[in-house]
């Protein structure tokens, strides 16, 4: 018997090691497998992306080389001038575009034909016609180009100095107001001077460059950054970083000391942990050269969304994009992977346990007792293990979350939305309505109501700060609505013509999970719309300019000393979920449903307080179980012990009756106090108590009956009670929690 527990142990042993092998390599082995594919799509897609961008600037610079080369003839046909440039501006992808005469330039002829064009200095007289499409016809450049130097607006783009081509940039253009690269085209070039008499210069924004980077199909949150040789952000989902060196961003984590130790065309794990918390915020990055201009391209993915397994990024990501409303994601799967191994490991190691103590006792007297001491200690320190893997796990609460953390995300997530539902987009072309939320109060008034008071804000778009009529503050145009609300009461404290902010005050009802009860997470959410919530022309995004970075500070937007009663809050976010709606509200003459709407949502995260449950539910079953057991080792025929402990069945009965009752009325109780659907964890407790008292009520008959105690079967009863009770606990919280 010995040598088969021994084999038994080793095996078990094996078990234990198998498991934590397979645990320590699980995650990398994933993502091993899913960055394979996930490389190779999202090099093809920079691959189409480099073509469409190298076609782009021969294209660019054939049509303006034309236009340079029309006035290199001997005799120039001036008149055609005007009507060229217009015509590759209409054209062409760029913003502006103007034909630069330098100073030594025939001034008569010029005057002929562009005079209305003239750049009129205090010494020279310069003919520049110029044109933008925001602006035309623009009549006057507002600046001597021909000047250089350091306190000269031009930066560059003007060069009498060039006999080739050249493209500029990126640089900041006084006249188009606008961040651009330039191409110009020299014409006119005297070899006996070594200079040309001026150049055809063609701007592009930097933002429709950046518009061409967001049409590539980089995941529901991924993005991409086009940077110079020198770190230059010609491209990024946020506008106000263009132009700036990525260095020089703190919040982006990037700079290019670091990128240059990334090797080019492959993914590389970056991880950025906050120094006010223990949060890690892991992304995947890739480093590619493009186009003829030797730009570098910076594909960055979330890596939990990256464990999606998608069969074509720039396809399926958008179809994983739409059904994160309706399954479990990629990430909470793999995640739950994880979860279920780290439970496997704990069963293994305690079997290993359980076979060593078999090992060490089973020549002893006791054995008996001590086996079952050991297998019931086993099973609660696995218990107790399996709860503390469950509560040191990140859970999402709600798979529709799309979560946001600053203003990268953001526009990430919005670019996402776009590709997705081109047709009848809620994100194209939209007015962004900068909308923050700070918290003072969280009460929950019921199981599923929830009582939220504190302050909201939206500020004025750029783009409304013409519809303000006179001596109106920006409160006559912004607005919003708390549709999740059964009753809310929204007061204006304070306007002006940038800003609007609200005293509210709501209660909420929503739909909690309290199936794993008491070790249950919870998103309290704030979902907040515009009145005019049905129109596709405006979307509310977070003001991350009034808060710190989500990513780094866990409870921004919430007061300091914020308490809600039996939770702990952990963290807040915003994140965006996309709401479908059957329905066009009568608003449109077809039917033509609201899809793919993104909707704001203001989150506060929390986790319940195990100590006050444990002291009203577990504390009071632990002492029901013990009193079991009590009357297990009481029973006997002895007649002098039985004056002793007055044992018989009646008393037996009538002491489960009374525990029942004791149990009915909590675990009443229980069921009123949440309100849930379905059983919950806690509740199996109850139920694994029920059948013990059924168990000891019928043992204690059955032993009335015999004539003479049966040793052996008394004897298994008390020693079986505690294993049975643990392992019956062990095996709901193997099945709830893995």
């Amino acid at each position: 018997m010995k040598k088969f527990f021994l084999t038994v142990f080793l095996l078990s042993l094996f078990l234990v090691w198998s498991f934590w092998h397979k645990l320590a390599t699980m995650e990398q082995t994933a993502m091993d497998a899913t960055l394979i594919h996930t490389q190779k799509e999202v090099l093809g897609e920079l691959d189409k992306f480099g073509l469409k961008l190298n076609d782009f600037f021969k294209k660019s610079e054939a049509s303006i080389n034309s236009i340079a080369a029309s006035l290199d003839k001997e005799e120039p046909d001036y008149s055609k001038l005007i009507s060229d440039l217009n015509e590759v501006l209409n054209e062409n992808q760029c913003t502006a575009i103007g034909a630069h005469f330098s100073d030594e330039y025939d001034k008569q002829v010029l005057n002929k034909y562009f005079s209305k064009y003239s750049v009129i200095n205090t010494d020279k007289t310069l003919y520049a016609p110029f044109f933008t499409k925001e602006s035309r016809p623009f009549t006057t450049f507002p600046y001597d180009y021909t000047e250089t130097g350091p306190e000269s607006q031009n930066l560059g783009w003007y060069s009498e100095k060039e006999k080739k081509g050249f493209w500029f940039g990126p640089y900041f253009g006084v006249a188009n107001k606008k961040f651009v690269i330039s191409y110009s085209a020299p014409f006119g070039w005297d070899e006996s001077k070594g200079r040309n008499k001026g150049n055809v210069c063609a701007d592009y924004s930097l933002e429709s460059l950046q518009q061409r980077v967001a049409e590539i199909g980089l995941l529901s949150s991924g993005y991409g950054i086009i940077l110079t040789d020198d770190g230059t952000i010609i491209s990024h989902p946020v506008k106000e970083y263009l132009a700036l060196n990525i260095s020089d961003i703190s919040n982006l984590d990037l700079n290019m000391d670091l990128l240059k130790n990334i090797p080019e065309e492959e993914f590389h794990e970056l991880g950025v942990v906050s120094p006010q918390s223990s949060y890690i915020r892991e992304r995947l990055i890739l480093r590619k050269t493009i186009s003829d201009r030797k730009w570098t391209v910076l594909v960055i993915l979330n890596k939990d969304e990256t464990l999606v397994q998608n069969s074509k990024l720039s396809k399926e990501s958008s179809e994983a994009f739409k059904e994160n409303s309706k399954s479990r994601t990629g990430y909470q799967h793999f995640q739950s992977l994880v979860h279920a191994m780290k439970v496997k490991l704990i069963l293994a190691v305690i079997l290993s346990c359980f076979i060593l103590c078999i090992l060490i006792f089973i020549n002893s007297k006791k054995r008996y007792w001590y086996i079952s001491s050991s297998f019931s200690i086993l099973c609660l320190i696995a218990t107790w293990l399996i709860w503390y893997n469950h509560l040191q796990t990140e859970h999402n609460n709600n798979l529709k979350n799309i979560v946001v953390g600053n203003k990268t995300d953001l526009e990430g997530v919005l670019n996402a939305f776009k590709r997705n539902d081109k047709k009848n987009n809620a994100a194209e072309d939209a007015v962004k309505i900068k909308t923050g939320f700070f918290i003072q109060s969280v009460k929950f008034s019921s199981a599923n109501d929830v009582f939220v008071t504190g302050y909201a804000w939206q500020k004025l778009p750029e783009e409304w700060k013409g519809k303000l009529a006179s001596g109106d503050d920006s409160s006559s145009l912004l607005n919003f609505v708390l549709p999740e609300a059964e009753s809310s009461s929204v007061n204006v404290v304070y306007s002006d013509q940038k800003i609007t902010r609200w005293y509210f005050e709501a209660s909420l009802r929503q739909s909690f999970n309290y199936l794993k009860y008491p070790f249950d997470d919870e998103d309290v959410w704030i979902r907040v719309c515009t009145k005019d919530f049905y129109n596709n022309d405006v979307v509310l995004v977070p003001d991350f300019d009034s808060y710190p970075d989500f990513k780094k500070s866990r409870r921004n937007g919430l007061e300091d000393d914020i308490f809600v009663e039996g939770w702990n809050i952990r963290k807040s976010f915003y994140s965006f979920r996309s709401n479908n709606y059957n329905s066009n509200f009568g608003r449109l003459a077809g039917f033509k449903s609201l899809e793919n709407k993104p909707d704001l949502y203001f989150n506060v995260s929390i986790r319940r307080e195990f100590l006050g449950v444990f002291v009203a539910y577990m504390i009071p079953l632990v002492v029901i179980a013990f009193l079991l057991f009590a009357v297990l080792m009481i029973r006997t025929r002895d007649s002098k012990k039985n004056e002793l402990f007055g044992f018989n069945s009646a008393m037996v009965l009538g002491y489960a009756a009374s525990l029942f009752f004791v149990l009915i009325v909590s675990h009443m109780s229980l069921r009123e106090t949440l309100q849930a659907k379905g059983i919950i964890y806690l509740e199996y407790f109850f139920f694994i108590l029920y059948i013990a008292i059924a168990i000891v009520s019928a043992n204690s008959i059955t032993f009335s009956y015999k004539k003479k105690e049966d040793g052996a079967f008394d004897k298994w009863t008390k020693v079986l009670y505690w294993p049975g009770l643990l392992f019956s606990i062990l095996t709901i919280t193997v099945i709830r929690f893995i």
